[in-house]
């Protein structure tokens, strides 16, 4: 009956020692999606789909178009398939020219922590 209750024992501390680290390596997870702004307003998602696919593969582009006088204002988030490629298209494309605006081109890092949103790294006030 110890030797039973022994290995319970060591195996529920296991377990919650695996569970802290999924835990803290949750929240701050390098993802395959990908920030585009300073977007023009002629910009159309295909265009930034071939520009990214020169890259890597694309799974997904949502393009916002945002109503303002200012000709550089939509942004996009861009899925990638893989880090490497999201890496590879952040170093490639930041500060690139497409149709006569610079763009920039940054990470999307998900934070699951309770208290923070799902694309910054600011605390909700």
């Amino acid at each position: 009956m110890k030797l039973a209750c022994r290995q319970i024992v060591r195996s529920f501390s296991t377990l919650i020692f695996l569970l802290k680290i999924f835990y803290h390596s949750q929240f701050y997870i390098m993802s395959h999606k990908l920030f585009v702004g300073k977007i023009s307003q002629n910009t159309t998602e295909e265009q930034l789909y071939e520009l990214f696919s020169k890259i890597g593969q694309v799974i997904h582009v949502h393009m916002t178009h945002k109503i303002s006088f200012e000709p550089n204002n939509d942004y996009a988030y861009i899925t990638m398939n893989s880090d490497e490629d999201a890496e590879n298209a952040v170093t490639q494309l930041n500060n690139n020219e497409l149709d006569g605006s610079r763009i920039k081109v940054t990470a999307v890092h998900k934070i699951d922590q309770p208290g923070h949103s799902y694309y910054s790294n600011r605390r909700r006030k």
